[in-house]
């Protein structure tokens, strides 16, 4: 589109924009992302570098606090989606994955999201 009518433009991958709504925001999430940025000026108030903010959760009830992890801790680092939650079947998701992300989820609209 530039190239051929000189106006400015970019491109959006199809669905990126329903995955990061803020309509579509958890509870939990929104919580979680307010605390975490609190967290990141309180460090950065108190002349704390090197860190990232985490969260150590707990389950049943779910509950949450932040944390600061040294960067040489999680740099270049990554956590991949655990092999056991993946069905045998290769596409679907087992029950221990539901219960993980339930919480997270907190109230949501069955007619997006659906966990069978």
């Amino acid at each position: 589109i530039m190239q051929e009518t000189g106006l400015k433009s970019r491109s959006e991958k199809p669905g990126l924009l329903g995955r990061v709504s803020v309509a579509l925001m958890s509870e939990i999430d929104q919580k979680e992302a307010e605390e975490a940025g609190a967290c990141a000026v309180r460090s950065a108030v108190e002349g704390k570098t090197g860190f990232m903010v985490g969260f150590e959760t707990t389950r049943n009830p779910y509950s949450s606090k932040t944390i600061l992890i040294p960067l040489e801790k999680v740099a270049n680092a990554e956590k991949k989606f655990p092999l056991e939650w993946i069905g045998e079947d290769g596409a679907s998701i087992k029950p221990e994955f539901k219960s993980y992300c339930e919480p997270l989820l907190g109230a949501y609209d069955s007619r997006f999201i659906s966990l069978r």
